[in-house]
Order: C-alpha cells, then structure tokens, then sequence
C-alpha cells in the first residue's frame, strides 16, 4: 500500500506540473504572439471614426513602419465608431503631443517639402484639448528636443552655429518664461521639471542672462538666417 500511494503522489505531482507548465506556455504564446506583449506592458487608447471602413479587431498598429499594437476592440458610440488600440508602453511617451511636427521632419528626410503662407487647416480649441492640459508643456520641450536635433543634424556645417543660437535665443528664453511662470503660480514640479529640461539642451546661466537683456524678447529678438 505505501508503495501505491508513493506511485499515485508522484504520478499526481507530475500531471500538476505537466498542466502548469501547458497553461504557462499558453499564457506565453497569446502574450508575446501579439503585437503588444504581455499586458502589463500595455495600454489603451480611444479613438472614434464615422466609418472604420473594413478595419477589425487584432488589426496591427503601426507607427513609423513599426509595429507597437493591435486593435483590441470596436462598439458603436453613437453615430461613430469607438476603435480600441492596445499599445506597448514604450512608445507611450515617444510622441504624446509633437507627433505632427515629427512626422513633417520624417516626410520631409525622403521627400521635397515645399511651405505655404495660407491656412489650409482649421485649428480647433477646447477645453479638454490634450495639448492644452496643466503641466503638458514640459512633454512638448522632450519631444521638440529630439526633433531639433534631427533637424540640426541635417543643416549645412556653416549654417548649424547660427541654428543653434537661434534655438537657444528663442525656444530656451521661451522655456526659461514659462520656468517663471511656473514658479509665480506656485507650481514647483513644473519648474523643475522644466529647469532640468533647460539645463540638457542649454547652459541654464546663459538662457536666464538672454531673458535678462532682451527682456524676453522685448528689447530685441534674434532674426532667422532666410526669413
């Protein structure tokens, strides 16, 4: 008797392990054979559309050619149509709000870019506007950094010196404004935040002293090399 039971414990203990091992793997396969890995390493967006004209669910997301995602759902919202997207974390913050001006900096490496001086677009302001949120500016400094310095590394030798001062004089003294801004209002996170950010692109004494002698821009303002 001992020795069945000794036999029974053993062949139960390696059924246990047969199914654990099957239902881990099983969990394995449905995570990483999606496009957005294990769930933990995604998250969810919403968009609407009025037609998703033959998109369906498990469609993958890309972006820049990449794969980041896939549809995990569709249910009507009213008139519209309510699209799920599931997508890994780490593209979450690459391009929260300068998405536009860097995929104009992509089309333009491969194709001729030409500028019109005509509105083609009607700006729309509400008061949920994601670019318009408490704190979003600091997300628009990240983003325009690495665009810039993509663009820079494009320029001519003889024309990066004067790009750069440029930059500096105008898009850091603005940073170094709102730094202000941020600290009369009481909002110290921000500030710091947006020092830090300043100080990676920026010697933060310089910005602060071109603050100073233009009165932010008042008394004088760097023009653009083709204008």
């Amino acid at each position: 008797m001992p020795r069945t039971r000794s036999i029974a414990w053993s062949q139960l203990k390696i059924g246990i392990l047969a199914i654990t091992a099957m239902m881990l793997a099983t969990a394995l396969i449905i995570a990483v054979g999606g496009q957005a890995g294990f769930w933990w390493q995604r998250y969810q967006l919403y968009t609407k559309f009025p037609d998703v004209k033959g998109l369906k669910k498990g469609a993958v997301v890309r972006v820049a050619g990449i794969d980041v995602g896939k549809v995990s759902g569709l249910e009507f919202s009213g008139a519209d149509v309510q699209v799920t997207l599931s997508i890994k974390k780490a593209v979450q913050t690459r391009m929260m709000v300068s998405g536009d001006f860097e995929m104009w900096v992509r089309l333009s490496e491969r194709w001729p870019t030409g500028f019109l001086n005509e509105s083609l677009l009607l700006l729309r302001s509400h008061e949920e506007q994601f670019s318009r949120r408490k704190g979003i500016y600091v997300q628009f400094m990240k983003e325009d950094r690495e665009i810039v310095d993509t663009l820079l590394r494009r320029l001519p030798l003889e024309l990066r010196s004067h790009a750069r001062r440029y930059e500096v004089c105008q898009r850091q003294v603005l940073y170094f404004h709102y730094l202000l801004r941020c600290l009369l209002s009481g909002n110290w996170s921000t500030a710091s935040q947006t020092y830090r950010e300043i100080a990676k692109q920026s010697r933060f004494g310089l910005v602060a002293l071109i603050w100073l002698l233009t009165a932010n821009h008042r008394l004088y303002r760097i023009r653009p090399k083709y204008a």
